[in-house]
């Protein structure tokens, strides 16, 4: 069963998300459907940065709906004519405070397809030299240094709980255990 659009409605916008309402017809059937999609369009990148040592950049911050802190990568919105390659190296140098050399484009999931738009585009970020970070006003993000063991270990204990940074990792370790049933990845030096 396919649904009809018949109208948008933005309810509310910032700086960083949309909030929307379409008005939609379903077998002739009139519904409402409420749903977020980011402020310059429906994709954010996320990046797992990779040393030359192997040891992944990973990033403690406080997440307010949870009043905890999450363990997670650099991640973030694409901004208004800026590719997703630009913003996953933007992201990478301003919370984690690293350049990125090679990025590897590992594809995208939907991170909530219920009520979000976004799709999520993964990036493995390799030859990677610390810069510093440059954190937005709001952001307080910790560094934090871990093998991929660590990684494992943060998710089966719940230390690691933010499902996007799980689904992210789960393409990243897939990618770096059998590279060659990689289909469609692409480098991007």
């Amino acid at each position: 069963m396919k649904w009809k659009t018949l109208k948008t409605e933005t309810l509310e916008a910032n700086a960083y998300l949309r909030f929307l309402a379409d008005d939609f017809e379903a077998d002739g059937r009139p519904g409402k459907y409420f749903y977020h999609a980011n402020a310059f369009g429906e994709e954010a990148v996320n990046v797992f940065i990779q040393k030359e040592d192997g040891m992944f950049v990973m990033i403690r911050e406080y997440r307010y709906l949870f009043a905890r802190d999450s363990l997670t990568h650099a991640q973030g919105s694409i901004e208004q004519h800026e590719t997703a390659e630009q913003a996953a190296r933007r992201e990478a140098r301003e919370e984690a405070g690293y350049d990125v050399g090679e990025l590897l484009d590992l594809g995208w999931f939907a991170s909530a397809p219920a009520f979000s738009k976004e799709r999520a585009r993964v990036f493995l970020g390799t030859q990677a030299k610390q810069v510093g970070q440059k954190l937005d006003a709001m952001e307080q993000i910790e560094v934090v240094e871990m093998t991929a063991v660590h990684i494992d270990e943060a998710i089966a204990n719940g230390t690691m709980w933010d499902g996007q940074a799980i689904a992210c990792w789960y393409k990243v370790k897939a990618f770096l255990c059998h590279p060659e049933r990689a289909h469609g990845a692409q480098r991007i030096p």
